[in-house]
């Protein structure tokens, strides 16, 4: 076999794997499923459901997936359990204090919230638990949407809301993916969470439609040392290197990583390049025993940092959007952080309200002073299994 060959089938079976949305079971005997031809009589929502019932997909006598419904089976939050499967959708069973809690990966956990009218949002869900993969936020002139994985972490990818039709989060939910089972990948996602048209990856380079990553009709796949002929490449767009400054320290990084665990030295301490899926730089950087918020090219933002100990907790969510609305000439008026995160309180307008993490308001305007324990009370992803039990 001549190594083009060899590596067009290496690419086909990567793209078809990568891109494949199976919509049957999996568990147990495998089942011969065939949803072609299913026609819902109506769309049901989760607000749909009565409060205690969970929009779940439904399953035929052979274990097949077919129209959603809402169900009411399973213990309810904070009641004694022995096993997960005793619990409603959405909870799972404490294993040390043996009932019902919230699984926050399972975007069906929300529904198991009370309709407190403080809760003022919540992430919409597919019918099988899954978080969607586009979360909107806002009005449709300033309101952004953001990109989400499936068990509901805000992950790369954000445009502004009246984008929201032209916004798959296709790239950034696949990307994701991969790397949480430690593939190395070097897709490039575009702002929005898209596929750039040019792609390579594990050693070979094709065109692929942006919305949903499927190879364009009619076009190659290539060995990555020919990806300049393939059609969808631009020269003034790509340049003469696919990978970007960022991605390409991080590669390298990433192999030498690998090549101390070889050698039995695992967590070496290197400086790890954080890095978006459009190659750009991303969120922060580690300097000496600080973390310091940057911008896509790597500038540090200034004064935002925080000591290395709380990396996990610093997002520059506020950091970062301060230039994104400067970029665009909107007035940013929220307050960051030290630490180049949105302040849990605002106060404007001598006013006090709650925002989340990516700086919507979650409550209403108050003229009593707010505290950030209150306003966690008001936040969908702050509300423990404690707080209900």
């Amino acid at each position: 076999m001549s190594q083009f060959k060899f590596y067009h089938i290496q690419a086909l079976i990567l793209i078809l794997i990568l891109n494949c949305n199976p919509v049957k079971l999996t568990t147990g005997l495998e089942k011969n499923c065939d949803n072609t031809n299913i026609e819902c009589l109506s769309s049901l929502t989760q607000s749909d459901c009565d409060e205690n019932e969970v929009l779940v997909d439904q399953i035929d006598e052979n274990g097949c997936v077919t129209c959603p419904y809402c169900d009411n089976s399973g213990l309810e939050i904070c009641m004694k359990c022995n096993s997960d499967s005793e619990c409603a959708h959405g909870l799972i069973c404490d294993e040390k204090r043996k009932f019902c809690a919230f699984n926050a990966s399972s975007c069906h956990h929300l529904a198991h919230m009370k309709k407190d009218p403080q809760l003022k949002w919540k992430p919409k869900c597919y019918a099988n638990g899954m978080y969607k993969e586009k979360q909107c936020r806002g009005d449709k002139v300033s309101g952004r949407c953001f990109c989400f994985n499936e068990v509901g972490q805000k992950i790369f990818g954000w445009d502004w809301r009246y984008n929201e039709a032209e916004m798959t989060c296709a790239c950034s939910r696949h990307r994701s993916k991969l790397e949480a089972n430690n593939h190395l990948s070097t897709l490039h996602c575009q702002q929005n969470g898209n596929y750039e048209e040019l792609q390579c990856d594990s050693g070979v380079c094709f065109c692929v439609e942006p919305k949903t990553g499927q190879l364009q009709l009619g076009t190659k796949v290539l060995p990555d040392n020919l990806w300049t002929k393939l059609p969808c490449y631009n020269r003034t767009l790509h340049g003469d290197t696919y990978l970007r400054q960022c991605e390409s320290m991080a590669v390298v990084q990433k192999k030498v990583d690998k090549l101390f665990e070889l050698h039995g030295t695992k967590d070496a301490p290197l400086d790890m390049a954080n890095c978006n899926y459009d190659g750009s730089y991303g969120l922060h950087k580690m300097q000496g025993n600080e973390v310091k918020c940057i911008w896509r090219d790597g500038k540090i933002i200034s004064p935002y940092s925080g000591d290395l100990s709380i990396i996990n907790l610093i997002d520059c969510a506020c950091a970062i959007d301060q230039q994104i609305y400067e970029a665009s000439k909107i007035p940013f008026k929220l307050t960051c952080n030290s630490h180049g995160n949105y302040q849990a309180v605002q106060y404007q307008n001598e006013k006090y309200y709650c925002v989340d993490a990516l700086g919507y308001a979650v409550s209403d305007f108050e003229t009593n002073k707010l505290t950030e324990e209150i306003c966690n009370t008001r936040r969908y992803d702050k509300i423990t299994t404690e707080s209900y039990c």
